[in-house]
């Protein structure tokens, strides 16, 4: 991508800025950082440092950033474009595991843990293996399936994002 994911610009703003913003309005968020962690920390405020991340697996980012947490979490990753306000209130809604689904059923993010899952965390291999049995949560969204891995399915979401 040329820069940290993180770090794309979302609006004249950093695209995890976009996301704490997006989440915050009902969660307390954790940044997990690794790749350009202090210029991430300085774009999206309180963060969590994996120091390990080159070398480590999704799953072990979450288990730092959920270290101690026992409540329901909200996992997005940073390569996704932010969550829109009511897919996160009808996945919040479900009170249990949840994973969104786009207007063509297609599964995307954010995803909702519950407690219980939160603690599975800990011996899961990956976290498809959590989400084993989660709630699929149709939603009206063109945008929680969407992720990006190059420019241009960056700027694919962007357009995407801008026309929702």
């Amino acid at each position: 991508m040329g820069t940290p994911k993180a770090l794309l610009d979302w609006g004249g703003r950093a695209l995890v800025a976009a996301h704490v913003e997006a989440l915050g309005r009902r969660c307390r968020v954790i940044v997990v950082t690794g790749a350009a962690a202090d210029a991430v920390a300085r774009a999206a405020g309180a963060t969590v440092e994996n120091p390990a991340w080159a070398t480590s697996a999704m799953i072990d980012s979450l288990r730092v950033g959920l270290a101690g947490h026992q409540g329901t979490a909200v996992l997005q990753p940073v390569d996704t474009p932010p969550v829109e306000s009511d897919v996160l209130d009808a996945l919040l809604a479900v009170r249990d595991t949840a994973i969104p689904l786009d207007r063509d059923g297609r599964p995307g993010h954010p995803v909702v843990l519950s407690p219980r899952d939160v603690g599975r965390l800990a011996t899961a291999t990956t976290l498809r293996d959590v989400l084993d049995g989660a709630q699929r949560v149709r939603t009206r969204s063109r945008l929680v399936a969407l992720g990006f891995n190059d420019p241009a399915e960056f700027a694919a979401a962007w357009r995407a994002a801008r026309s929702e």
